[in-house]
C-alpha cells in the first residue's frame, strides 16, 4: 500500500511539473530532385535530397504564406556529398501550393520552389507526401553552404515531403507513470502472495 501511495504522489507531482503548454513538435522538410546550377562544384547538374529541420512554433503567418525558420539545413548527394547550408533558411508553402526553402531573409530574395495542387491549404505543420512538384525557378536561387556558394538554376523530378515527430503531451506522461506504478504495486501483491507447497515422497 506504500508502494501504491508514493507511486500516486510522484505521478501527482509529475503532473503538477508538466502541467505547462505542449512542447513544440519537431518537423523535418525534404526537397528532392535533379538539380542544375553553378558555382557548387560537385553539386551541379546531381540528383540531391534538401533536408531542412524546425520546429512547430517556429511558423509565422501572413494569412496567405507560412514560414518556418529552419534550424538547420543540408543538401545530400549520392555523387557530390553533403552540403550543409549556413546562411540563415526558412521553408514556405503559399496559397498557390508552392513548397519552397528561402535563403539569407523572409523576404524571398533568394529562394526556389515547386508547386502541385495537392500542397493547397497544407499549413506547414503536418505530416504530408512524399508529393510530386513541379519545380518552379526562383529568384536568385543562391546560398552559402560549408564548402561553397551555390546557385540553383532549374530543377526537376521533384518530390516534396514533410514528417512531424511525436513529442508526448503533458498528459500522456502522467499516464505513463501512473501505468508504471500499476504494473509495479501488482506485481508486488503478486509476490507476497504465493504460496510454496513442499512434498515429501512417502
Amino acid at each position: 500500500m506504500k508502494f501504491l501511495k508514493g507511486t500516486m504522489l510522484a505521478a501527482v507531482a509529475a503532473v503538477a511539473t508538466l502541467a505547462t503548454p505542449a512542447m513544440a513538435v519537431p518537423i523535418t522538410y525534404t526537397f528532392t530532385g535533379t538539380f542544375s546550377g553553378v558555382n557548387g562544384g560537385a553539386f551541379s547538374d546531381v540528383d540531391a535530397t534538401f533536408t531542412g529541420v524546425a520546429d512547430t512554433d517556429n511558423i509565422l503567418t501572413n494569412g496567405y504564406s507560412y514560414y518556418t525558420q529552419l534550424s538547420s539545413l543540408q543538401a545530400v548527394s549520392p555523387t557530390a556529398g553533403t552540403f550543409n547550408i549556413t546562411d540563415p533558411s526558412y521553408f514556405y508553402i503559399n496559397g498557390d501550393g508552392y513548397a519552397g526553402l528561402v535563403f539569407n531573409d523572409l523576404y524571398g530574395d533568394s529562394y526556389f520552389s515547386g508547386n502541385n495542387g495537392a500542397l493547397l491549404g497544407y499549413d506547414g505543420k503536418s505530416s504530408i507526401g512524399p508529393v510530386a512538384i513541379n519545380y518552379f525557378s526562383g529568384i536568385n536561387a543562391t546560398f552559402n553552404t560549408d564548402r561553397n556558394s551555390v546557385t540553383i538554376t532549374n530543377a526537376t523530378n521533384g518530390t516534396f515531403a514533410a514528417m512531424t515527430g511525436a513529442v508526448p503531451e503533458p498528459a500522456t506522461w502522467a499516464m505513463m507513470i501512473l501505468g508504471m506504478g500499476a504494473v509495479g504495486f501488482a506485481m508486488r501483491r503478486r509476490q507476497k502472495n504465493v504460496t510454496t507447497t513442499v512434498a515429501y515422497a512417502a
